[in-house]
């Protein structure tokens, strides 16, 4: 359960608990099976039950949000190459960070989207959906237990995100995965 992203344990159970109570629960390996069967239904409905083993969770990216935004940035690095500098660059560093900004930069040439010149906040948007969408088109060649176990780290929004992709991200994602997955976590 340590595993799985916090809000869908509090979807399940009660959206009221606090991030607090729901840690609590996922670090209580006495509750594992009572807090598993109570799930069930939940995750049953989005097609992510049974809960995968532990070993799928350990095989896959530890942390799929930055993987899909360092995707997202490949994806729209040509646009990002516009805004490198002033306000504009400062505001996309906050909301993308400066490792996703950095990632795009030095990836321009593997960019799938054209150029745009966009404002910060609708480029943020931009790579964080192509970027669920890119990840979400790469897992969909996974076996099911190792993409649920991706997909149970993210949220349930952003699972339902990354299950939502083009052919556009179908026919790219495994260059551009392929990148995130050997340079991207490593640095």
């Amino acid at each position: 359960m340590s595993f799985l992203h916090p809000s869908h344990i509090a979807a399940a159970l009660d959206q009221r608990l606090t991030a607090e109570t729901v840690r609590k629960l996922q670090n209580c390996h006495r509750l594992e099976q009572r807090l598993a069967r109570q799930m069930k239904l939940h995750l049953a409905e989005q097609d992510l039950w049974p809960i995968p083993a532990s070993i799928e969770f350990l095989a896959g990216p530890a942390h799929p949000q930055e993987v899909a935004r360092l995707a997202g940035a490949i994806w729209h690095a040509a646009s990002l190459r516009l805004v490198v500098t002033g306000k504009a660059a400062a505001e996309l560093v906050a909301t993308i960070g400066e490792k996703a900004f950095a990632f795009g930069l030095r990836h321009a040439a593997a960019s799938i989207a054209p150029a745009q010149a966009i404002g910060p906040s609708e480029l943020a948007h931009a790579i964080d959906r192509d970027g669920l969408a890119c990840l979400g088109a790469w897992l969909a060649g996974e076996p099911k237990p190792r993409r649920d176990a991706v997909l149970l780290r993210l949220s349930p929004e952003e699972t339902e995100r990354a299950r939502r992709f083009g052919p556009e991200h179908k026919a790219a994602c495994q260059p551009v995965m392929m990148i995130v997955t050997t340079e991207g976590e490593t640095r």
